[in-house]
């Protein structure tokens, strides 16, 4: 392939997400809810751990239209050796008998470090690094014929006993992230005193809606220039309003998949739809750039519940 034929990898995601966006029938924003399900992380099979960032989104989303039942996943190579087969160079020696022959696969992409070295102003070499964007296929478990799939491994930290209000609520503490309900017909963040209200949960149709709203406010939370810093000086209605809706709502799928609580669109996505959908159009990097930072966000969570776990700990042992 030349250099002019160069794909595009970027674009092709971009585009994947825009059409299938635009192509639901329903025409609002429930493909939060339908494409990012509870126990059901799309996960590798060679390595065994869950997919995350953007192959997290673009798993989730093929897993759910395609209706596949696995959230397991290989390249062709992969499900070609699990199956008996074996290679040398490009000659077949011995068949597999898994064979993923006739099924589309699914472009995921690799972040592979490159390193290269300049000579700066001073006449001194410098090494500088940059991730290099690779694209690789795989397929689902569901694809391949002669494979018996697995049953879903169960996912998500909520106790049988826990209700996502009190999941929510604790993990919310737990930050050190204050939940008021003084306004109880809005549910929003206030940066400057770092508080999230929201209506009272009776007033959700479910504990899963105020669970996953309370997420979400979390996700901006995540912002705050005491953690992430993000810039959260932004008006309603322009792009980076939008934008930094679709980060917070992607965080609160993200939370709400490893929770085990069943991801619920908040109501109000509808308005930022359109500021979405024009973004992702003009910006080929506006939804890796969002599912990153939803990511981050993430991460850091997962970062600081674990330091508090340790600090209970020491503090026990002591």
């Amino acid at each position: 392939m030349t250099k002019k034929e160069k794909r595009d990898i970027r674009q092709e995601v971009t585009d994947k997400v825009v059409a299938t966006i635009e192509s639901m029938n329903d025409g609002d924003v429930n493909w939060i809810k339908s494409w990012f399900t509870v126990n059901d992380r799309p996960t590798s099979k060679s390595s065994g751990k869950p997919y995350q960032g953007i192959n997290w989104f673009i798993l989730s989303m093929v897993q759910s239209i395609e209706g596949y039942e696995s959230n397991q996943w290989g390249t062709f190579n992969y499900w070609f050796k699990a199956g008996g087969g074996e290679r040398e160079g490009k000659t077949v020696t011995k068949e597999s008998r898994y064979s993923v022959k006739g099924q589309k696969g699914t472009q995921v992409v690799l972040y592979k470090p490159m390193t290269f070295t300049e000579t700066d102003d001073t006449g001194k070499k410098v090494t500088k690094s940059f991730p290099l964007m690779k694209g690789f296929t795989v397929f689902n478990a569901d694809q391949v014929e002669g494979y018996t799939v697995e049953p879903m491994d169960i996912v998500g930290k909520v106790d049988e006993c826990e209700e996502p209000v009190v999941a929510v609520n604790n993990l919310m503490a737990t930050l050190g992230i204050k939940l008021v309900h003084k306004d109880k017909n809005r549910a929003f963040y206030t940066p400057p005193i770092d508080t999230v209200n929201s209506p009272l949960p009776a007033q959700f149709d479910s504990a899963e809606a105020y669970a996953c709203t309370n997420l979400h406010e979390t996700g901006h939370a995540t912002g705050h220039e005491s953690r992430l810093n993000r810039d959260l000086k932004n008006h309603f209605g322009d792009q980076a309003y939008a934008f930094e809706e679709l980060i917070a709502e992607l965080f609160s799928a993200m939370m709400a998949g490893e929770l085990g609580i069943a991801p619920t669109p908040r109501e109000d996505h509808a308005h930022y739809l359109k500021g979405w959908l024009k973004r992702l159009k003009e910006d080929k990097f506006a939804i890796f750039r969002a599912v990153a930072a939803a990511q981050k966000a993430a991460d850091w969570v997962h970062d600081a519940t674990e330091e508090v776990s340790e600090e209970d700990t020491f503090a026990e042992a002591a």
